[in-house]
């Protein structure tokens, strides 16, 4: 009696395993409306940032480095206006700057301090195309982060795409290209205040 009803437990196991499954058919969905009747929000493709960090247009969220991109809208928002700025809304970055011609970068703990040693720095620094010449470790540029098309700070090793002095990272400033069919001014203007009365 055992056996048989071990049996038929058995066989009822391997025949439902081994039955087809069958798909449901899906509710037919309603059609959308066509863009006369009802316009289509704004494309979300739109308010993304695209970068060029590894030399081709790619979404900043599809980009398979670690790095932060600033537009020109987020740096007018954020009060961007030079490398001290960057280096305070990067993570893992921080800028010694003792005097206004001397930057230099440390990226994730990694720097160079011979100041007077002509070491190499550990962050290039691009404008566009071209790498910002430095004297020893300390970039002597400082540009003014306005009407510009996008910066970009790649963290980590970049030597393969930016050369030998990007052992911590790289910071790539990118201008706007000329737009010879529409016209546009913008201006920014910088108030300071000194002296003890102006804190009254």
């Amino acid at each position: 009696m055992r056996t048989v009803l071990f049996a038929s437990a058995c066989a009822a196991a391997i025949i439902a395993v081994t039955s087809p499954a069958n798909a449901q058919d899906a509710p037919p969905q309603p059609t959308a409306p066509s863009s006369a009747d009802n316009p289509a929000p704004q494309d979300a493709a739109n308010s993304d940032i695209v970068v060029t960090a590894t030399r081709r247009k790619e979404r900043l969220q599809d980009v398979p480095l670690s790095i932060t991109a600033f537009s020109q809208e987020q740096l007018t928002e954020k009060g961007i206006v030079g490398f001290e700025g960057v280096a305070r809304e990067t993570p893992g970055v921080v800028l010694n700057r003792p005097t206004q011609n001397f930057n230099n970068f440390t990226v994730r703990g990694i720097a160079t301090n011979g100041y007077n040693a002509n070491l190499q720095s550990s962050v290039a620094v691009y404008i566009d195309e071209l790498p910002v010449s430095t004297i020893g470790n300390t970039t002597v540029v400082d540009p003014n982060l306005f009407d510009v098309e996008r910066v970009e700070f790649l963290r980590g090793p970049q030597g393969t795409l930016f050369g030998s002095g990007s052992l911590s990272g790289a910071l790539r400033i990118l201008t706007k290209s000329p737009d010879l069919k529409h016209f546009a001014t913008s201006g920014l203007a910088d108030l300071g205040l000194t002296g003890s009365d102006s804190f009254r």
